[in-house]
C-alpha cells in the first residue's frame, strides 16, 4: 500500500482557519512546550491501559542527518511546499536540507488505536476516530483522565513542521496501522489556498470529487520507522508510536525527566507507571525503585528539590504499611459539603494532633462526601488527605492528584510547616473534578462547559476540595479544649518554642551527655500528662485574638507578641526579621486597627510587637485590621513571672 501527503484545497463555503489547540497549554501552571507534551502524552497512555503490569513509556530523542535520505521516505518534495509556504504559520520552519533532530515517543502495556479505521462519524470507543478524525472531540469516559479531545495537539506542536506520524498495534485485532499527519494555518502554496490539515496515508476515491484517508497497513513501514527512528516497538507490542521530525530545540532529557517526575511521581512510586527516557544513545529509566536515585542524579534541579518534600511524602504514604489513618464521618443528611466541626470531631482533631505534631508525624485523613448530578440517586465518594509536618517550618502548597495526574491547582492557599498531599482515586468525585478541568487540566472551574449545571453542590464540591487542608487545619486549631497552637488555618501561624530558662539543668545536661560503653537504657517511666497550655491563639476576619488557656488560676505571665506579613519560601523567623514599616505600624495604627486589651498591665507597642503582662486568667488581647489577602504569622512568646500569682 504506497503512502503519500495530501493537503485539501480549501473550498468556497470553507472558512480560513488558525487552529488555536496550542492556546489551551498556555496556562501559567505550564512551564514549557515539553511541559504540556509530558502531562498529555502520558495521561493518553494511562487511560488507554490494557492487561496487568504498569503502562510503560518512552521517550527518545536523536538526529537524522539530511545526508541520509531518509526523511524523503516520510516527506516528499511537494509536502516540503507545504511546509514552507510563507503563511502557513510556522516560525523559522526547517528545510529539507537540515539534519532533522526528532522525538519518539511510545506507550507499551497499552490498547492502541482502536475501532473502524474507516469511521468518519465517532462511534464510541473509536479511539483512532478521535486521535486522527477528530479536533476538540474526546470519546473517553467519565472515568478517564482526559475529556477534552485537546491533548493529542501536543505531538504535531513538538514539531517545527507541525508533524507527526503515528503506529499503532491493537489489542483488538492486532493489525498494524501507520498515518501522519500535519497541522498548520490556512495557506497557499502555487496560487492555491488549503486547508490547514495534511494527512500522510493512503487515500480512497468516494462519491464526486471527495476522499477518504486511510492509514497504511504495511509490516515493512514499520521495519522502516524502526530503522530510521528506533521504534523499539515489535508487531506484538500493542501500544502507540508516535514520531515528530524537526523538535523545538527546548526539548531535552533533562527536561523530559523533570516534568514526567513533576507530574507522575504517584502513578510511578504506585508501580503503576515506567518512564524511560534517552537522548543520543544515553538513557535513564525511571521507576518505582530508580527514582530516588534520579532525583538524587539531578539534585542540580531547583525544580525537583522543591518538590521533593512531597515526593518524600508520597512514599510513604504509598509504601508505609503502618500508616495511621483516619476516616472522618460522613453527613446523615444530604447537601454541599462543609468543614465543620461535626465533621472533624473533637477526638479525631486530638487523634490528628497527637499525630502530626510529632517531628516526621504523618497521617491520612480519608474525607468522605456525597455526589449527586442532577436528576439522579446521589453517591458516596471520598478523597484522601496526606500530611507530614516539615522540619524547616517552610511553606507549601498542597498538591493535588486526580487518578494519578498532578492538577496544580494555583489558586490553592499555602500551608506553614507542614507538606501534604490530596489525592482523587477514581469514583464520583474524580468524575466530578475531572468534568470540572480545563482543557491543560491544570484547574477546577466552576463555569467549565462540561460541568456547569451538571451537579448538585457542583461549585461548593470544588471549593471543598481545593480548600480542604487549609480547612481541615483550621477546623482542628478551633477546637474547643484540645486547640494545639502549633496547627493552623490559612491566615495565620503559631510556633510554640520551648524556654530554655524552664528547663531543669539535669535535663539540659542529660540531652548533651553522651553514654558510657557498656551503658544499658533504664525501663522509661509513664509520660507525664501534658499541662494545660498557657495561652489560646484563634483566628479571626483580618487578625487574632489572645486569650488564656487553662481555666484554672495560675502564674501571672509576660507575654510578648510578634506579628508579620509571611514571605513565601521563607522560615518564620526570617519573615518575622523582614517585617517593614510599610506594611503596618501597630504603634501607629498605621493599616491595622488599634489593639483591644482587657486583664492586662504594663503594655508596650512597638512596630510589629506587643508586650504586656496578664493581670487576671480572662485576658484578653485582640488585633484585627489587617490585610484579608496576605498570610499573617503570629508569634507568641511567654514567661513566667514567679513572684506573682493571678
Amino acid at each position: 500500500m504506497n503512502t503519500e501527503w495530501r493537503f485539501e484545497i480549501k473550498r468556497f463555503s470553507q472558512k480560513s482557519r488558525q487552529p488555536m489547540q496550542a492556546s489551551f497549554f498556555t496556562t501559567s501552571s505550564i512551564d514549557d512546550d515539553t511541559h504540556a507534551l509530558v502531562r498529555e502524552s502520558i495521561q493518553n497512555s494511562l487511560d488507554a491501559k490494557a492487561g496487568d503490569g504498569p503502562v510503560r513509556v518512552r521517550f527518545s530523542i536523536n538526529t537524522l542527518s539530511a545526508s541520509s535520505g531518509a526523511l524523503s521516505n516520510y516527506i516528499c518534495d511537494e509536502a516540503w511546499k507545504h511546509f514552507s509556504s510563507s503563511d502557513n504559520g510556522l516560525e523559522n520552519p526547517p528545510s529539507k536540507s537540515d539534519d532533522c533532530r526528532y522525538l519518539v515517543y511510545e506507550d507499551f502495556n497499552t490498547k492502541g488505536l482502536v475501532g473502524d479505521e474507516r469511521d468518519f462519524e465517532g462511534q464510541e470507543g473509536n479511539s483512532f476516530y478521535y486521535f486522527m478524525r477528530a479536533e476538540g472531540l474526546s470519546g473517553k469516559n467519565d472515568g478517564d483522565r482526559g475529556r477534552h479531545g485537546i491533548g493529542k495537539y501536543v505531538f504535531p506542536y513538538t514539531s517545527a513542521i507541525r508533524m507527526f506520524i503515528a503506529a499503532t498495534i491493537r489489542c483488538t485485532d492486532s493489525r498494524l496501522l501507520v498515518a501522519g499527519q500535519s497541522v498548520l494555518k490556512s495557506h497557499q502554496v502555487d496560487g492555491i489556498q488549503y486547508t490547514p490539515d495534511g494527512w500522510w496515508g493512503s487515500f480512497e476515491a468516494c462519491d464526486g470529487e471527495d476522499y477518504l484517508p486511510l492509514p497504511a497497513e504495511n509490516e515493512r513501514i514499520l521495519d522502516r520507522l524502526q530503522a530510521d527512528f528506533g521504534l523499539r516497538r515489535g508487531a506484538e507490542d500493542t501500544g502507540l508510536s508516535v514520531v515528530m521530525p524537526f523538535i523545538q530545540d527546548e526539548v531535552s532529557s533533562e527536561k523530559l525527566t523533570e516534568h514526567v517526575i513533576r507530574e507522575y511521581f504517584w502513578p510511578i512510586m504506585a508501580g503503576l507507571l515506567e518512564v524511560e527516557i534517552g537522548e543520543d544513545g544515553s538513557e535513564r529509566s525511571i521507576t518505582v525503585e530508580s527514582i530516588a536515585n534520579v532525583i538524587e542524579e539531578m539534585k542540580g534541579n531547583i525544580s525537583l528539590q522543591d518538590i521533593k518534600p512531597v515526593i518524600d511524602l508520597a512514599k510513604r504514604a504509598i509504601s508505609d504499611e503502618d500508616l495511621s489513618v483516619v476516616k472522618l464521618l460522613l453527613s446523615e443528611s444530604l447537601g454541599a459539603p462543609k468543614w465543620t466541626a461535626k465533621y472533624v470531631s473533637k477526638d479525631v482533631s486530638s487523634q490528628i494532633i497527637r499525630k502530626i505534631s510529632l517531628p516526621g508525624g504523618m497521617i491520612k485523613i480519608e474525607c468522605p462526601l456525597y455526589v449527586r448530578k442532577k436528576n439522579e440517586l446521589e453517591k458516596k465518594s471520598f478523597f484522601s488527605i496526606y500530611l507530614v509536618k516539615d522540619s524547616e517550618d517552610k511553606q507549601y502548597q498542597p498538591k493535588f492528584v486526580r487518578e494519578g495526574i498532578m492538577i496544580p491547582e494555583a489558586r490553592s492557599s499555602k500551608v506553614r510547616g507542614y507538606v501534604s498531599l490530596v489525592v482523587i482515586e477514581n469514583g464520583p468525585l474524580a468524575t466530578l473534578l475531572g468534568d470540572s478541568e480545563n482543557p491543560a487540566h491544570t484547574e477546577w472551574e466552576k463555569n467549565a462547559v462540561k460541568f456547569k449545571n451538571k451537579y448538585d453542590w457542583g461549585p461548593s464540591t470544588i471549593d471543598f476540595v481545593r480548600l480542604s487542608v487549609n480547612k481541615l487545619l483550621n477546623t482542628i486549631s478551633q477546637s474547643d479544649e484540645e486547640l494545639d497552637v502549633t496547627v493552623l488555618s490559612d491566615i495565620f501561624y503559631i510556633d510554640l518554642p520551648e524556654n530554655d530558662e524552664e528547663v531543669p539543668e539535669s535535663r539540659k545536661i542529660a540531652r548533651n551527655k553522651k553514654p558510657e560503653p557498656g551503658h544499658v537504657d533504664e525501663p522509661p517511666c509513664p509520660k507525664p500528662e501534658s499541662k494545660p497550655r498557657a495561652y489560646s491563639l484563634r483566628s479571626i476576619a483580618g487578625g487574632f485574638i489572645l486569650t488564656n488557656a487553662a481555666k484554672s488560676a495560675g502564674k501571672a505571665r509576660r507575654y510578648e507578641v510578634r506579628v508579620a506579613y509571611d514571605i513565601s519560601g521563607s522560615s518564620k523567623s526570617k519573615a518575622l526579621k523582614s517585617w517593614d514599616k510599610n506594611d503596618f505600624d501597630i504603634s501607629k495604627n498605621k493599616y491595622v486597627n488599634n489593639p483591644f486589651f482587657e486583664h492586662v498591665s504594663d503594655v508596650e507597642i512597638n512596630g510589629n510587637s506587643i508586650k504586656f503582662t496578664a493581670i487576671d486568667n480572662d485576658f484578653i488581647l485582640k488585633v484585627d485590621g489587617f490585610d484579608e489577602h496576605r498570610d499573617l504569622i503570629v508569634d507568641v512568646f511567654q514567661e513566667v513571672i514567679d513572684s506573682e500569682e493571678v
